[in-house]
């Protein structure tokens, strides 16, 4: 039997209550692994519970400080007790130091009465606890403080302000390794906590603490829900993380103008974050020595508007990415850049020169304190020609998610990148993760124990701690990679794959081996599957990697047996199936977006008819919007929204006209707040339009217009920075009605730099609705980008342009009212049926032939005008049918004053994951040289084996001179 094998055969016994007396006690237990661990020669194990009765008291100290240790204290003794009560159903009785009399006990944390017993651990660093055994007592006693000491530069020790909860960290620590307690995620189905008829404590002497001094996550669900929680999961703020420190200095130094960035249109930017500062401007660092100064003098923290300095360090971090700057010696400097990675190092000489100055200084004035700087967004690199100082720390934040470490090249470049900071500065660098990327763009399962736990043996000797932006999305998706991170940062020497197999077996029972396999392949698919993504580009999902590559169809069908063979395989009301069943639901969402993404492909396609709106009024009562239009769908997960917010497009000689009718139950209470052009218009209800007009996916305008017609417009050109400062002539009305509005633009093609486009051509774009008036704020999109950016230009969709009307019908709409299902001969077999069925985002077309038809039919009768060179479209996926199946496409067309041609094509294709667009030329296969014809019949065969059952998927079917299949 293997190690890991056995680990959780011997967990496996403990959960269900076979182990009536020690539980998983041993050096390397699956909880945590310990540097220091002793067996005490000639001590007894000490007996906490026996025979159902309470063997021990619990005895605490009086808190110091009700705010910190009080707190601390009451969670400590509050797990200890209750846990020890759910495993034994025994409640063992807590006392004050104060009032303990004697007898055999736990000392929980320092007291008088634990140094009585022989139990005084005053040595301990911040966060370390000890755990030991002696005379039939037991003692959990940390390092309990809000005050630790730092070394400085200079080796002077500084009084810090950081919260030691050693006591609280040593419970959590007894309660896994010696009750076998296991903290999964919060609530009574993420928490194990095995039976125990008794409760003996081995003769033991053991010291713990972190191996990274910071485990800090910004993330609502663990903080500021489950903080107790967090702590349970070791979590610990250290030192380090400063972000902002050059907010607000617009208020704090006024009447200063020079000393921030130039816009292109004159005027300083004092308004982000409170002014974005001009580093090329000597005085900006003379002025920040004189604030840090004034501090340290006087203690005045209105001086920082956030992360003011601290006794033993202080931050330099400016405000984020920084904007444009247009002053003379930045440009200058930007011209001075030489280098091949200017998203991750281009402001780094400039920056990083000026933390280097500030140090000096600083090292002067203050021997015994750090300066903790920001290695972010474009100057996160070193900077090859800066002397970095002994007295400066680096808060490197690595500019892509760790999920995206499973990339080699990348890996091994941050790591590298780490070790640079160690070198160039000789203090080990923090570093920042954004476990939010890329997961906050998908909710496909990204799972990748493995590599956190890699990450963190690999960086332990070169970084110091971890801040992280983001931890989870979800605990139901997420928490998996969550609970290994924590436990990673606490000490990453510990047996991964031993870890998860106990949590199969552990949360799953009868389940274990199947949610082993199905978590073992999303592990593998994700961790091992490579995709060549270069380094330094945050967020963002290449979805074709994902669901083509990691997840193709087949392996999702995979996933989704096992999650039934797993639901099928415990009682449906048993722990173990709810556990299943929220893992399986977090993944409905998935499943959903590869639906999308196979039947969109690269973005929604509308068709733009010629016509001039002749009021530009915002009531669309002009002939030219008498269309469908296209509904938009939910921006992030691209479903069915229930609200009616339809785009349209036409176009004439000078413009491209758009016009969106969004129903809206509180017309009352639409935003719009921005007044001036270019404020944040996207926070107010509106659109936002994006337009590539030259087929470079990297070259487009956005316009965002909210309902008062207020501007925000900018341009992308090709290897360029987003400009902001673009300006576009546009004209735009809004017309508000009883639970409506519409929004009217007419775009110059002038504007965009092109004519007007000839009729069968396209062009990429897109069209977003913002909504603030419902309960929390919605964003719907014509083409959904599937959580990605709305500058994503992946997911624009695609404008075909045409000449006249065109049929284009959606069948994720209702087309029962134009369509017939026909089961051919179905009066000569009642068997026989045929109907459409409607799915989320399309239509199935379910059939079961005739015993004598070997076809059943959707058809119409048109009556449109068709031009020489027009196609009939039609995308779909299917047919289902494992043995002779296949799509035929019958129509007939009537030239004037000729005789009406039928005819018809078939396609083969059996594949029933990929959605396919079939093309056909009517008036090629009918035979007719007329210039048009109208369409009289159109129909969609799907043929089967004579009395067999067949399906297929529809997406929709439309005419068109210009087939998406070749659209760039």
């Amino acid at each position: 039997m293997n190690h890991s094998v056995k680990k959780m055969c011997v967990t496996a016994l403990l959960s269900v209550g076979l182990f009536q007396g020690i539980g998983a006690i041993a050096k390397n237990t699956i909880a945590q692994p310990l540097k220091t661990f002793k067996t005490e020669q000639g001590q007894q194990p000490v007996a906490l519970v026996k025979d159902g009765k309470a063997q021990v008291v619990i005895v605490v100290p009086e808190p110091a400080n009700q705010h910190f240790f009080g707190r601390n204290q009451d969670m400590a003794v509050k797990a200890l007790t209750e846990y020890i009560k759910s495993s034994t159903n025994v409640e063992i009785k807590v006392v004050k130091a104060k009032d303990y009399k004697g007898g055999k006990a736990i000392f929980l944390g320092n007291s008088p009465a634990a140094a009585k017993a022989g139990f005084e651990f005053n040595d301990l660093k911040p966060e370390h606890f000890r755990i030991m055994t002696k005379d039939g007592n037991l003692a959990i006693i940390g390092m309990d403080s809000d005050v630790i000491d730092v070394k400085g530069p200079n080796g002077a020790l500084v009084k810090e302000q950081m919260q030691s909860r050693g006591t609280l960290f040593g419970v959590a620590d007894f309660l896994e390794r010696f009750v076998g307690v296991r903290w999964y995620y919060p609530g009574e189905l993420g928490t194990i906590v095995p039976r125990h008829k008794n409760l003996i404590i081995p003769p033991c002497n053991y010291e713990d603490g972190p191996v990274y001094t910071r485990r800090h996550a910004w993330t609502r669900q663990l903080v500021k829900e489950n903080r107790e929680f967090a702590y349970i999961w070791r979590y610990g703020e250290g030192i380090g993380h400063g972000n902002h420190s050059h907010e607000g200095w617009a208020d704090i130094f006024p009447g200063k103008p020079e000393l921030f960035a130039l816009k292109r249109d004159g005027t300083r930017e004092m308004t982000y974050f409170g002014g974005q500062l001009d580093y090329t401007n000597p005085e900006v660092q003379k002025l920040e020595i004189q604030r840090l100064k004034e501090f340290y003098k006087t203690g005045n923290r209105k001086l920082w508007k956030t992360r003011a300095p601290r006794n033993s360090y202080f931050y330099e971090f400016p405000c984020d990415c920084m904007s444009e700057n247009y002053s003379p010696a930045f440009q200058e400097y930007l011209k001075s850049y030489k280098g091949d990675r200017p998203e991750i190092e281009q402001f780094s000489k400039l920056i990083h020169q000026f933390y280097a100055d500030v140090a000096v200084e600083a090292e002067k004035l203050w021997p015994e304190k750090y300066m903790l700087f920001g290695a972010y967004s474009r100057y996160t690199l070193p900077a090859k020609d800066v002397k970095y100082r002994n007295n400066m720390i680096a808060e490197v934040c690595i500019m892509d998610g760790m999920a995206f470490h499973k990339e080699p090249a990348k890996y091994k470049f941050w790591l590298d990148v780490l070790r640079q900071y160690t070198e160039l500065t000789g203090n080990k660098p923090y570093f920042w993760h954004y476990p939010t990327w890329p997961m906050e763009s998908t909710n496909a399962p990204l799972i990748f124990p493995h590599l956190v736990n890699r990450w963190h043996r690999d960086a332990k000797d070169i970084s110091q701690g971890a801040f992280l932006c983001g931890l989870m999305r979800s605990w139901e998706q997420d928490h998996l990679n969550a609970y290994i991170w924590m436990k990673s940062m606490w000490n990453p020497d510990f047996d991964v794959q031993a870890a998860l197999d106990e949590y199969y077996t552990l949360c799953y029972g009868a389940a274990a081996p199947i949610m082993k396999e199905y978590f073992d392949l999303l592990i593998d698919r994700w961790e091992n599957t490579i995709w060549n993504v270069p380094c330094g580009k945050p967020g963002g999902l290449p979805m074709n990697e994902l669901y083509r590559k990691t997840y193709p169809p087949e392996i999702r069908e995979k996933l989704k047996k096992l999650e039934q063979k797993a639901l099928a395989s415990v009682p449906e009301n048993s722990k173990e199936f709810k556990r299943i069943k929220l893992v399986v639901d977090a993944n409905k969402d998935f499943y959903t977006g590869a639906e999308l993404f196979e039947r969109i492909g690269r973005g929604s396609v509308l068709y733009v008819n010629k016509g001039t709106p002749q009021n530009l009024d915002g009531k669309l009562d002009d002939s030219c919007w008498k269309t469908v239009g296209m509904q938009m769908r939910d921006r992030a997960s691209g479903r069915d929204v229930d609200l009616k917010s339809v785009v349209k497009m036409c176009y004439d000689n000078e413009n491209l006209y758009i016009a969106c009718e969004f129903a809206e139950p509180n017309v009352d209470k639409i935003r719009a707040k921005s007044q001036n052009h270019d404020e944040a218009v996207w926070d107010d209800d509106g659109i936002e339009i994006f337009i590539s007009p030259q087929h470079y996916p990297e070259h487009y305008a956005q316009l965002v217009i909210n309902t008062e017609g207020v501007v925000f417009d900018g341009w992308k050109e090709v290897d360029a920075t987003f400009n902001k400062y673009k300006n576009f002539k546009i004209k735009s009305l809004t017309g508000k009605e009883d639970k409506r509005y519409c929004m009217e633009v007419a775009i110059p093609w002038a504007e965009l730099g092109i004519k007007a486009p000839e009729p069968g051509t396209s062009m990429r774009a897109n069209v977003i609705r913002n909504r603030t008036t419902g309960e929390t704020r919605e964003i719907f999109a014509m083409s959904p980008t599937l959580k990605q950016s709305n500058h994503d230009t992946t997911y624009f969709g695609t404008l075909i342009f045409t000449g006249n009307d065109r049929l284009y019908d959606d069948f994720s709409g209702n087309t029962n009212v134009k369509w017939g299902a026909n089961a051919i001969g179905g009066k000569d077999d009642p068997e026989a049926r045929a109907e459409l069925i409607k799915k989320d985002t399309y239509s199935t077309f379910e059939a079961k032939m005739s015993k004598k038809h070997h076809v059943s039919n959707l058809s119409c009768h048109p009556g449109i005008w068709l031009n020489k060179g027009d196609l009939i479209e039609v995308r779909y996926r299917g047919p289902h049918a494992d043995i002779y199946g296949r799509l035929e496409l019958s129509f007939k067309l009537q030239a004037e004053g000729e005789a009406a041609k039928s005819s018809w094509k078939a396609d083969n294709t059996k594949n029933k994951d990929e959605w396919k667009i079939f093309v056909v030329d009517p008036f090629e296969l009918c035979k007719i040289d007329a210039p048009r014809a109208k369409l009289l019949y159109l129909s969609v065969n799907l043929a089967s084996k004579k009395g067999e059952k067949n399906s297929m998927d529809i997406d929709y079917i439309r005419i068109s001179p210009h087939t998406t299949a070749n659209v760039d």
